[in-house]
């Protein structure tokens, strides 16, 4: 997926290398699953049965398209063409429908990390994917960022979500598939890092949801003005 996943273990366990394992495998499934979404994925108009994590993700993005007003959408690039789910892991993907995922798998991942390393009664730990969404369990982590400075989170997770990497504005407004061009950076903490992730991105694009979705923490820094 294109980041580096970090597990950290701060108990003596004697499974903790177990369930490392197991969480790291399971990751690397993920990505086998879902590689071709970031590959200039273009539907056919085909009916698929997917995986249960593909009918997942796939259900989870049209919730988080509903309640941030499309203002999260990892089918932007579709000109409002959809994938429709047809029965239990079976969708339809519309001719010319295109997925990016890249705004909520890792969200996704951190959390399905942490429910694994949960299931071999690791108790205390912290999972970093690609340094911006990160889940803290019983620990407080402490954090750093140029724009929010220090801070730390204890049995929840973050996301940060900037306009610009690498020098080019990479966030679209869904609806009008166009790049958001402010040197935004949004930090969102949450319950959980998939919902952390989709509500950065929305953040971004819409400030004023803040007054519809709740979150734990929200923090909008202006690069261009240095202001919050």
């Amino acid at each position: 997926m294109g980041s580096i996943l970090k597990i950290g273990i701060i108990e003596n366990n004697p499974i903790s290398q177990i369930a490392v394992d197991s969480a790291f495998k399971y990751a690397n499934y993920l990505n086998s699953i879902w590689y071709k979404f970031y590959k200039n994925f273009e539907a056919n108009g085909d009916t698929i049965a997917v995986e249960d994590e593909t009918d997942e993700i796939l259900k989870l993005s049209s919730y988080y398209i509903e309640i941030t007003d499309s203002t999260f959408n990892p089918f932007y690039k579709s000109k409002n063409l959809f994938p429709i789910r047809i029965s239990d892991k079976v969708w339809y993907f519309p001719k010319g429908l295109k997925i990016d995922l890249g705004g909520i798998v890792k969200g996704y991942v951190v959390d399905k990390v942490r429910d694994i390393l949960l299931s071999f009664k690791i108790d205390t730990f912290y999972i970093n994917f690609g340094s911006s969404s990160i889940y803290s369990r019983n620990y407080k982590l402490k954090l750093y960022s140029e724009e929010f400075g220090e801070f730390e989170i204890f049995n929840e997770a973050i996301s940060i979500s900037s306009t610009i990497k690498e020098n080019k504005y990479h966030i679209y407004d869904p609806r009008t598939s166009k790049p958001i061009k402010k040197n935004l950076t949004v930090l969102v903490i949450c319950e959980n890092a998939t919902e952390c992730e989709a509500y950065s991105k929305a953040f971004i694009i819409k400030p004023d949801l803040k007054n519809k979705i709740k979150v734990k923490a929200l923090k909008i820094f202006n690069i261009e003005d240095n202001s919050y």
